[in-house]
């Protein structure tokens, strides 16, 4: 497991929703998909086997904050440039 994990209890989240920043949370998601990405393109075997898992967990997430009203595209797009250039990344990016 790199990030995620399919077969982990989830806990209940007893927190406060709505003080959850979904700008932080995205970015965070984010980063860890560019990152398992650059090892499903790189890596052979288990590694490519297990970022290639984890990477759907992830889209689901993306995708969770993204539809989360308070959210704005336009709010990051500063971050995911920089996250891009810092992995040199490009292959088929859904963001």
């Amino acid at each position: 497991m790199f990030y995620y994990s399919d077969t982990e209890v989830k806990q209940p989240f007893s927190g406060g929703f709505r003080k959850i920043d979904p700008h932080k949370q995205w970015l965070k998601h984010y980063g860890n998909y560019i990152e398992l990405a650059w090892i499903a393109a790189r890596e052979h075997g288990v590694h490519k086997f297990q970022a290639e898992k984890e990477i759907k967990i992830c889209l689901k997430k993306l995708d969770y904050w993204y539809k989360r009203p308070d959210f704005e595209l336009g709010q990051v797009l500063s971050e995911v440039a920089e996250l891009k250039r810092t992995w040199n990344f490009s292959p088929r990016d859904p963001w």
